[in-house]
């Protein structure tokens, strides 16, 4: 009988375990040996004969013995080991402890099947019993302890909020489980109301009013009981109270108010037809009570006479004669008041009109026709220096008069004809139109009206017409402004810019103005040429008026209004229209005239200011494209000519050109003036010049004007 032995042979660093073949029991005694025969002692098996191992073996020939060892280590890294690994990578030689799969099939997984063959490894979501007893079941209890898994019969709360309970709300939400004592409709049909009829079969809740018995007995009747204690329900027959308050009573009020049941009594009408009243007839057939009034005979002795004696006891009754007193204050008096305001019965001393027509004025001429109330301007500022005829000396010598055109003079600074010129009437004749002219014209305001007619407009005329009324030109010319798009105005200043208008230029320094005309009341346009008698618009009430009316007047370059005369009146008032008189128009269209010649400015419009202006520079309006020149004769013996145009936007002056014109030896002076460069169509140019002298102002020479500004006049660009 054999046996083996295992023994361990240390190799390498490495521990060799080699099982031997067994021998018998009888074991030699041990050898000496060296230490690797005892590491090839506890390894596999001895090599094969021919020196080699098996499959995967190793033969390790060391000393006397050849072992064969595995030639790789197992999973813990032993050579020769037989430990592996299992599905759960877990390394050992007992194939007893081998990792299993758990329910999901996972290797070593620690997932499981509940009661109800759920497989995860959360035991806290496994599957329960409900009521019934079923795995998984869905069967719950209900409110009243019943259990299945049909939540349609779950038991409900009874308005008295028991579960299952029988408790039910009756018609007046009561809720309990006996239908005995349900709520019951009143008479008028509420639901537990409290309303009962009464004994009229009135239904209500109000025991106040249930109806009751009248004085006759009946349940809700109608009967009453007057103040006479009758009982019935015909108020008509109630018994009332007299005049002097007894219910029943006979005594009436008569027409003096006296109350009492004696009719032999009653008061009566007197004179005035008043009961009781106390008036009488007086001497003059007067009626009324009042004996202090009672007539009188007047101064001739007439009962109630109104003759009476006037302030200079003349008696008569006619009132018209009464003598009056004069401005002195004396009854009767001659005293008159001029047309200065002055007092008295002297007619040689009553004041006179002055060069400008004002009466009592203080305007005077001057030696150059100049009329102003300035004597520091007057003719002495405008001579020339000229050599005396006997030498060495000079004196002043009087400038020529303005050079107006043929036919015209100079008058006020404006050249105007020298024959008077005549307007006519602004209107058709009443048989030329079909309707719409007023016949007669009636002048409402003229020259220094009152109410509006005063300083610049003191030599207006205002005509009384209705809206609609045809205006006609005054005189020949042409039109140089148009306004016609306005359809307001008002009683105040603050509609002065609302009024629709037409002005004229005549030529010789003046125009006519039609003011206040309808909207679209203008029928003309610019630059047309008129003939007196032409139909130019329509008479309306636009701008800064009180009523309908045509304001008309004659102006000068200026814009100072200018006396005038109409041919119409020349018989009635040399003239001159006179406020209140009525006038026949007799402006008849002609069809054609020959055309007006525009002069510009008048040769003496700033011979005041010591300038004698050459022809040609415009007054009025001129075309916004043109280059004008101004040019003259400084007759004032200064060296400069001072030139100020300005351009006035809204009421402020925006562009200004300033000219210091240096005189020739003669004075001539001489400049072009560009209107584009101050503005454009519609825009209105104010030019001023004087005589100047050169002054220093902060170190500067510039051109110092005279004392006294005078005004500037306007040019309409167009």
């Amino acid at each position: 009988m054999f046996t083996s032995a295992r023994v361990q042979i240390p190799l390498f660093g490495l521990v060799l375990a080699v099982f031997l073949p067994g021998c018998p029991q009888t074991v030699p005694p041990p050898k000496q040996t060296d230490p690797l025969a005892d590491f090839l002692g506890q390894a596999g098996y001895p090599c094969l004969d021919d020196g080699t191992c098996h499959e995967g073996l190793l033969c390790l020939e060391t000393g006397e013995l050849a072992i064969c060892v595995s030639s790789t280590p197992d999973c813990s890294g032993t050579w020769g080991g037989t430990s592996t690994l299992d599905n759960c990578n877990t390394c050992d030689d007992d194939p007893t402890n081998d990792c299993t799969q758990d329910c999901a099939g996972a290797w070593g997984g620690t997932a499981t099947l509940d009661n109800c063959d759920t497989c995860d490894d959360d035991p806290t979501n496994d599957c329960t019993q409900d009521c019934a007893g079923a795995w998984g079941g869905t069967a719950t209890l209900d409110n009243c302890d019943t259990c299945d898994d049909d939540p349609t019969n779950d038991c409900t709360q009874d308005c008295a909020g028991a579960w299952g309970g029988i408790a039910t709300l009756d018609n007046c939400d009561t809720c309990d489980d006996d239908p005995t004592n349900d709520c019951t409709q009143d008479c008028a049909g509420t639901w537990g109301g409290t309303a009962a009829l009464d004994n009229c079969d009135t239904c209500d809740d109000d025991p106040a009013n249930d109806c009751t018995q009248d004085c006759a007995g009946t349940w809700g009747g109608a009967a009453t009981m007057d103040n006479c204690n009758t009982c019935d329900n015909n108020a008509s027959n109630d018994c009332t109270q007299d005049c002097a308050g007894t219910w029943g009573g006979a005594a009436t009020m008569d027409n003096c108010n006296t109350c009492d049941n004696n009719a032999s009594n009653d008061c009566t009408q007197d004179c005035a037809g008043t009961w009781g009243g106390t008036a009488t007839l007086d001497k003059c057939g007067t009626c009324d009570d009042d004996p202090t009034n009672d007539c009188t005979q007047d101064c001739a002795g007439a009962w109630g006479g109104n003759a009476m004696l006037d302030n200079c006891n003349h008696c008569d009754s006619d009132p018209t004669n009464d003598c009056q007193q004069d401005c002195a204050g004396t009854w009767g008096g001659t005293a008159t008041m001029d047309n200065c305001d002055n007092c008295d019965d002297d007619p040689v001393n009553d004041c006179t009109q002055d060069c400008m027509g004002e009466w009592g004025g203080n305007h005077a001429l001057d030696a150059c026709h100049v009329c102003d109330a300035d004597d520091t301007n007057d003719c002495q500022l405008l001579c020339q220096a000229t050599p005396h005829p006997d030498g060495g000396v000079t004196e002043c010598a009087m400038p020529e008069l303005a050079a107006c055109g043929p036919g015209t003079l100079a008058l006020h600074g404006v050249c105007i004809p020298e024959e008077e010129v005549l307007y006519h009437l602004p209107f058709p004749p009443a048989d030329d139109v079909d309707a719409g002219t007023a016949n007669p014209l009636i002048v409402s305001q003229g020259f220094q009206g009152y109410y509006s007619h005063s300083n610049r407009q003191r030599y207006a005329v205002d005509f009384d017409v209705p809206v609609g009324t045809p205006i006609a030109a005054a005189r020949d010319g042409y039109v140089y402004a148009v306004k016609k798009d306005s359809n307001s105005g008002c009683a105040s200043s603050a509609c002065a810019d609302q009024a629709n208008y037409i002005r004229i230029l005549h030529g010789d320094g003046t125009e006519t103005f039609y003011l206040h005309l309808d909207y679209e009341g203008a029928f003309v346009e610019v630059n047309d040429h008129v003939c007196a008698g032409d139909i130019i618009g329509a008479s309306g009430d636009t701008g800064w008026t009180t009523g309908p009316h045509l304001h008309f007047s004659v102006n000068n370059a200026y814009g100072d209004t200018i006396p005038f005369r109409f041919s119409e009146m020349l018989e009635i008032s040399e003239g001159l229209p006179i406020p209140g008189h009525n006038f026949i128009s007799d402006n008849h269209e002609i069809g054609s005239c020959a055309e007006t010649a525009l002069n510009g400015c008048p040769a003496d419009f700033y011979l005041h200011r010591g300038l004698l202006l050459d022809p040609g520079f415009p007054c009025i309006t001129d075309d916004a494209s043109n280059t004008p020149t101004f040019s003259g004769i400084n007759v004032a013996g200064s060296a400069h000519t001072f030139l100020s145009i300005r351009r006035l936007q809204g009421s402020v002056f925006t562009d200004t050109i300033e000219l210091c014109l240096e005189n020739d030896d003669d004075g001539a002076f001489s400049t072009d003036v560009n209107w584009s460069e101050l503005g454009g169509p519609g825009d209105v140019i104010y030019v001023f010049a004087t005589a100047a002298i050169l002054e220093e102002e902060n170190g500067e020479m510039v051109c110092g004007t005279f004392y006294g500004w005078e005004r500037s006049f306007s040019v309409l660009l167009k």
